[in-house]
């Protein structure tokens, strides 16, 4: 069936049929391009906020160490 129907077809319409197909999968490549790009901002974003979160979190660390560090050698005999 799928053989009559390609000899059946011109070369025409096979053309056209290249082309509709080309550009379908080019629609869709774009697309799944996009949502990645998509995928690796929010990614990005993410680890930007993580970051921060630990660069606080590590000053505060350092803060706390020092204060024990400072009442340890001037408080503890």
């Amino acid at each position: 069936m799928r053989q009559k129907l390609v000899r059946d077809f011109s070369a025409e319409q096979k053309e056209n049929v290249k082309d509709e197909v080309k550009r379908e999968l080019d629609t869709q490549y774009k697309a799944h391009i996009s949502s990645l790009s998509d995928d690796l901002m929010i990614e990005k974003q993410k680890h930007e906020k993580t970051k921060k979160e630990l660069v606080q979190a590590n000053k505060l660390n350092d803060s706390l160490t020092e204060m024990n560090i400072d009442y340890i050698e001037n408080y503890v005999p």
